[in-house]
């Protein structure tokens, strides 16, 4: 996947970013920053929510519903900012949304200031095994920029799931 994020960061200009799901929680498998001086960090192994953020998100969007179910059970929905899906109704909607158009977005759920863009990565038995995309700053990354960069996203990771064995 190294190869394939440094492509990213170097078409998009953000911070790319690998996530993977341990447990209830999502975490990050690998970056490559930005090389602008404002730009998204995380450190390497931090566990995030799998309700808030686009990284997050689409890990959660393609588990089964019961597994949902039970995430949410056990962990809840907390509130970590402004935009955080703190309901359950309206998170389904989203994840629904979210395995409706093959990607994830996210505006200020989780770091103030922050947007990211992800999509889906599947193994050869069409599970999904990481999610791969961008986060940075909101002032760069707008609505329109998000929708300019699906594309390179989603392209980056169907080839990272032909890697992977999917089909």
């Amino acid at each position: 996947a190294r190869p394939l994020l440094e492509q990213l960061a170097k078409i998009t200009g953000e911070t790319a970013v690998l996530t993977v799901r341990e447990g209830n929680w999502a975490i990050y498998l690998d970056r490559v920053d930005s090389t602008q001086p404002l730009r998204q960090t995380m450190p390497i192994g931090q566990r995030i929510p799998l309700h808030a953020g686009s990284s997050a998100k689409i890990l959660l969007a393609y588990l089964e519903q019961a597994e949902i179910e039970q995430i949410i059970s056990d962990m809840g929905l907390p509130h970590l900012l402004t935009n955080t899906i703190t309901d359950a109704e309206r998170l389904h909607e989203e994840l629904a949304k979210i395995r409706q158009q093959g990607y994830a977005t996210s505006f200020e759920e989780r770091d103030l200031g922050t947007a990211g863009l992800t999509a889906p990565v599947f193994s050869n038995g069409a599970h999904i095994v990481a999610g791969i995309g961008i986060v940075g700053p909101i002032i760069r990354l707008s609505p329109a920029v998000i929708e300019s960069y699906i594309d390179t996203v989603t392209s980056t990771a169907q080839r990272l799931s032909r890697l992977q064995g999917a089909r």
